[in-house]
């Protein structure tokens, strides 16, 4: 079974390292972004299947991170950000992301099938 790699774009420690630590746990390889710039890096030099991408973000922010990624890549990007604004997820949308998802309504469980269900996996 191919093991799916996840790049994670997250400023806050415990945030990213719960993610990463819940999808370890699950099989999936994890590589880690503190801010835009940095995301943007990895995106380029390395070989990944989902981008989680925050929207607050030093350096570059996710929004504008979306938007390049999207003129390079055609994978998935899912917005998990603790912004629940119409405005910010209708950008998002119009930029390509593939989901928007408010962080502060997901539990382990509910983070988890949202990763799979972007990468076609459940």
């Amino acid at each position: 079974m191919k093991k799916f790699v996840v790049l994670i774009v997250e400023d806050e420690n415990e945030v990213r390292e719960l993610y990463r630590d819940l999808l370890t746990d699950n099989g999936f390889d994890v590589l880690l972004a503190t801010n835009g710039r940095e995301g943007l890096v990895l995106a380029r030099e390395k070989s990944w299947d989902l981008m989680l991408l925050d929207i607050m973000l030093p350096e570059i922010d996710g929004l504008s991170v979306l938007q390049e990624i999207k003129e390079n890549h055609d994978k998935p990007v899912l917005i998990i950000s603790n912004l629940n604004n119409d405005d910010v997820i209708a950008r998002a949308t119009d930029l390509g992301s593939s989901g928007y998802v408010v962080k502060s309504e997901l539990n382990p469980q509910q983070f988890v099938v949202e990763v799979k269900k972007y990468l076609n996996i459940l």
